[in-house]
């Protein structure tokens, strides 16, 4: 292991610095030894932060601002996009959500000419089984569908093979690769091997 992430966005939901002190003494007791983070969107940086651990920035836009504004908060740790938000999730209802190959690739390109690291999310799409998939509530609920394709680079050959990367994709309305076969059922041998 490189890191261990003590929390996920913790700062959109609350500001507990004491539960926060309470996850990373549990990960040290148990002998977890490798530098520790957190990471928030930047407008919850600060109450998802937590003394002595890494802070890191979930964006997918805008790494100019983004990362002005984690710098701001830790002048001297280093610069890291933990999500960088290469598409978004589906919501029962809507549409696919489809991000610009080109806007994308510009977006990351202005990230990587300041020198901070970054992770993408999703690099591979896949599937929640068991409707494990969640739901969003910032005053309404919206319920997140079980395939999180995020319109991630890779994907599941299973489910949707990819024709190229999304570098190589011209605009969001180019079609994809057609499913070559239906997804096969929970419990066959084909679908353990992603379980």
């Amino acid at each position: 292991m490189l890191a261990v992430q003590v929390e996920n966005e913790y700062g959109a939901y609350g500001d507990d610095t004491a539960y926060l002190e309470h996850l990373a003494d549990s990960l040290r007791r148990h002998g977890v030894d490798v530098p520790l983070f957190t990471c928030d969107q930047p407008a919850d940086l600060e109450r998802g932060a937590l003394a002595g651990v890494l802070a890191t920035a979930n964006f997918g836009s805008r790494p100019a601002a983004h990362l002005a504004t984690l710098r701001t908060a830790r002048p001297s740790a280093p610069l890291l996009c933990t999500e960088f938000w290469i598409g978004w999730f589906d919501r029962w209802g809507g549409n696919h959500v489809v991000r610009d190959a080109e806007q994308a690739s510009q977006e990351l390109d202005e990230l990587l000419a300041t020198g901070a690291s970054v992770n993408f999310y999703m690099f591979h799409g896949g599937t929640n089984f068991g409707f494990m998939n969640g739901a969003n509530d910032k005053h309404t609920y919206r319920p997140t569908v079980t395939s999180y394709d995020y319109d991630a680079p890779s994907t599941r050959p299973a489910i949707r093979p990819r024709s190229s990367p999304p570098s190589a994709r011209s605009s969001p309305n180019t079609p994809r690769s057609p499913r070559k076969s239906r997804p096969h059922p929970p419990g066959s041998s084909a679908w353990r091997r992603w379980s």
